[in-house]
């Protein structure tokens, strides 16, 4: 039996119970010595205070202090960047394999996680069922929401089905390449994008047609369908742009 499912541009917000946010900025990553950790008081707390992610991916550190201390700015660094590099907003990306300690200091607060960076797990053997994750409203450059969404999908094989607003604000080639090309590009192989009316602030959607290119279909048609197992699949430009 032949199954169809139409995806329409603008319902991102339904991607089967998935929010995806937006990107962190980028900040060029300090240096700093490291303390011993000896004192439960100048501790920070990691979370994760450990994790395992593939090369390329990344994963989200969060490093708090607990009350009554003073939020202050927190600064990060890792005991090897050729191995994991970290930003200013906590956000690991994995390099090559190996592992590495990434440190975060506020004040006289110190905090570790430990980052194991390998190549991704291998398929597990299945009965050959097709999945789909349908997802939107993907990458920002001002938020660390669309690594945090990028390092869940490394974990769940199958076809990607994006639901527009790929990415914030306008569309532009050099969004593309600067908040969803780093968080989001590695899985851009198994992509089958529609565009929402964020790519059309960019007039004819230019950014996300170069970006995606004979995946996102002919921008004249405004639809592309596909075949994925039993199912075929038709995403619609629902643009009036």
């Amino acid at each position: 039996m032949r199954r169809t499912i139409l995806f329409a541009s603008a319902v991102a917000a339904l991607a089967l119970g998935i929010a995806c946010g937006e990107r962190a900025s980028r900040v060029a990553e300090p240096t700093a010595p490291s303390l011993a950790l000896s004192d439960p008081d100048r501790l920070l707390s990691m979370s994760p205070a450990s994790a395992t992610i593939p090369i390329r991916g990344t994963v989200w550190i969060n490093a708090s202090a607990p009350p009554p201390a003073v939020a202050r700015r927190i600064q990060w660094w890792t005991s090897d960047r050729a191995v994991a590099t970290v930003n200013q907003n906590g956000v690991v990306t994995g390099l090559a394999a190996g592992t590495a300690t990434v440190f975060a200091a506020s004040g006289s607060r110190r905090g570790s996680a430990e980052i194991t960076v390998g190549d991704p797990p291998a398929p597990p053997p299945g009965s050959g069922d097709v999945v789909l994750l349908a997802l939107g409203d993907i990458a920002r450059c001002s938020s660390s929401g669309d690594e945090a969404t990028g390092v869940l999908v490394d974990g769940i094989l199958g076809t990607i089905a994006t639901l527009g607003d790929n990415v914030y604000f306008r569309g532009t080639t050099a969004e593309f390449a600067e908040c969803f090309e780093p968080s989001w590009g590695r899985h851009k192989s198994r992509i089958r994008p529609a565009p929402g009316n964020h790519e059309y602030e960019t007039p004819g959607a230019a950014g996300y047609y170069a970006y995606f290119g004979a995946a996102a279909g002919d921008p004249d048609k405004g639809y592309y369908s596909y075949d994925l197992g039993d199912w075929h699949i038709i995403a619609l430009n629902s643009s009036d742009n």
